[in-house]
């Protein structure tokens, strides 16, 4: 069974999506949005009825629980996705999927990747510098390729190669961008146990997309930057920076008038959906292209 949350919610189960009508599934499909709310995994009880029954006390809301939980596993068709042990509920990996877990355990192999980078350029800078001594003896010689452990090395490049590290980075960021559809449970934004990991997930994305997006432009990699940031944008179209990034990309490819579109797009957004205009940062960039 896989469960989508980042830019809508979807059940899937055998490649199915399942359909839900009617308000007798309201409440228990709730339970499972809150319990992936809270992280999905030892999310304790007490938490969860005080979040969907605050206005029932004791023994009876307990009691709405538990007929929730019952309901909500005869709707996914498996007691075994959730456990309900020690006054705590799960989400067993074994039988769900979850788009918010996989996302941010890219999110996390990405920045470990990056960080692995920075860590081994440092230790080439510092390696550059080190006085070396010369033997007059040694004779160099082009080495030959040894393909003995060719397999082991692929497989362990990104740990001693930085271009290697990058370049997984990237393939993982289309994986994670593929996953990343839009903001958490976009439905749900009236209930409060859903602000904390819609923010937290959005907050990853951006910086993830910001990540990737400068090591782009620092290597001069713009028409890639340009399309990256293109892609940011449609997926989160009130993110100030996205657009900062598009402008300059375009302008550096020499197309001012796409930057110039981008500039009013950003004004357009901002002020209809937030009701703010562009930061000073933003007309700043715009004045320097025009």
């Amino acid at each position: 069974m896989k469960v989508f949350t980042l830019g809508r919610f979807t059940i899937v189960k055998e490649d199915t999506p399942t359909q839900f009508s009617g308000k007798v599934q309201r409440k228990p499909l709730e339970l499972l949005k809150a319990i992936i709310s809270l992280g999905g995994i030892d999310v304790p009880e007490d938490r969860v009825t005080d979040l969907l029954w605050p206005d029932t006390e004791g023994d009876l809301a307990h009691q709405s629980f538990e007929t929730t939980l019952h309901r909500l596993r005869r709707l996914l068709g498996n007691d075994m996705a959730i456990k309900h042990q020690g006054g705590q509920l799960t989400l067993d990996a074994r039988y769900c999927w979850v788009d918010t877990w996989a996302f941010e355990r890219l999110y996390e192999q990405i920045e470990s990747l990056f960080k692995s980078t920075r860590e081994l350029e440092t230790e080439r800078n510092v390696e550059i510098l080190k006085p070396r001594t010369h033997n007059p003896n040694h004779v160099t010689r082009n080495p030959q390729p040894d393909t003995r452990n060719s397999k082991l090395e692929i497989q362990n490049s990104s740990i001693h190669n930085p271009q290697s590290a990058i370049i997984e980075a990237l393939r993982l960021t289309e994986k994670a961008t593929g996953i990343y559809k839009g903001s958490f449970l976009p439905s749900d934004t009236g209930y409060l146990w859903s602000i904390s990991a819609r923010e937290r997930l959005r907050n990853k994305f951006i910086r993830l997309m910001n990540m990737i997006g400068n090591y782009l432009e620092r290597r001069g990699y713009w028409q890639q930057a340009m399309e990256h940031f293109q892609m940011a944008v449609v997926i989160d179209d009130l993110v100030e920076e996205f657009y900062q990034h598009l402008m300059i990309c375009y302008y550096t490819l020499g197309q001012k008038a796409e930057a110039v579109k981008v500039y009013n797009r950003c004004c357009t957004m901002l002020s209809k959906v937030l009701g703010i205009s562009p930061s000073q940062k933003t007309e700043d960039i715009y004045h320097t292209l025009i």
